[in-house]
């Protein structure tokens, strides 16, 4: 992130964000780095199968609607 607001030269524009959970016994760093037990793997792949579509929707609809309509938990 810090590449791309230096690039742009600002920190104004929209961003997609996927939050990551966490086990607070455990570093965030370690936590994001580790491989996928079976039951996260399935969850990723839902996931990941729901932001393919929140980006279709941000190109078709815009950033709005896309918001709206998955920025839900």
């Amino acid at each position: 992130m810090k590449s791309i607001i230096q690039h742009v030269h600002t920190q104004e524009f929209e961003r997609i964000r996927v939050g990551i959970g966490r086990v607070k016994e455990i570093p965030v760093v370690d936590y994001v780095l580790a491989r996928f037990n079976p039951d996260e793997s399935q969850i990723m792949d839902e996931t990941f199968e729901r932001a393919a579509k929140a980006c279709l929707m941000i190109v078709e609809d815009g950033f709005t609607k896309a918001m709206n309509q998955y920025n839900t938990k």
